[in-house]
């Protein structure tokens, strides 16, 4: 593409791109690590899969294994 194509191809897109609506990973906790937000001291999503097994896990029930 030459640069005046791919200028106009980013003026076409930009008010798609601009509020992160299609990149749901990059804005959203949906896809977030709980590991890495605790690691930079952000809050947790305790709705999200992965923090409920992570707090699960942390639950000391004085067995020395999960009972099944």
């Amino acid at each position: 593409m030459t640069p005046a194509e791919m200028r106009a191809l980013r003026d076409r897109c930009r008010r798609y791109a601009a509020d992160g609506r299609f990149e749901m990973y990059k804005a959203s906790l949906k896809f977030d690590n709980p590991e890495a937000r605790l690691a930079h001291e952000y809050p947790l999503d305790t709705g999200q899969a992965e923090v409920k097994d992570m707090i699960k896990e942390a639950d000391n029930t004085g067995h020395a294994w999960p009972q099944v």
